[in-house]
């Protein structure tokens, strides 16, 4: 959902009514998310079995998900999307952090190679299927409730 809801943040809380401004806000609180996410992630994975963060995390992505698709005012829109990107910035983060922990360093190469086409077509489709969602229905919510659904088995 982070590359999908990246590519479609702005039209998405255009569409549900925000303002141009009130949009890019929306968005850099995307972004203001997903770095603390990251800074977040690095110190809780520090402290955590790298499983039981993906369990939060996924649970977070869900909430903040689900948060999106039903703020109604201004201020829920920033709150949720700033939330969401604390799971964005830690996908981000734990996805480095978790084949070393289980595969050691010497296997890190072979596995960002066999993964990384993987993890790029969904980064490219992802974006798709939420405009191809969009054009079919007139929303992004149809989209977004599946990732959340996909979220709850992360």
């Amino acid at each position: 959902t982070g590359p999908t809801f990246a590519t479609h943040v702005v039209a998405f809380w255009l569409d549900k009514g925000l303002s141009p401004t009130g949009a890019a806000v929306a968005t850099s609180s995307f972004l203001i998310g997903t770095l603390g996410g990251r800074i977040f992630w690095g110190v809780v994975t520090a402290k955590l079995h790298i499983q039981y963060c993906y369990v939060l995390l996924g649970t977070i992505a869900f909430l903040g998900t689900v948060a999106i698709i039903t703020a109604q005012s201004i201020q829920a829109a920033y709150a949720a999307t700033l939330f969401f990107g604390l799971s964005a910035g830690g996908l981000m983060q734990l996805r480095l952090q978790v084949w070393p922990d289980y595969f050691g360093r010497k296997a890190l190469g072979s596995i960002r190679g066999y993964s990384s086409p993987f993890e790029l077509l969904g980064f490219a489709f992802g974006p798709l299927f939420a405009a191809w969602v969009f054009d079919n229905t007139g929303s992004y919510n149809g989209a977004l409730g599946l990732y959340a659904i996909l979220y709850i088995g992360l």
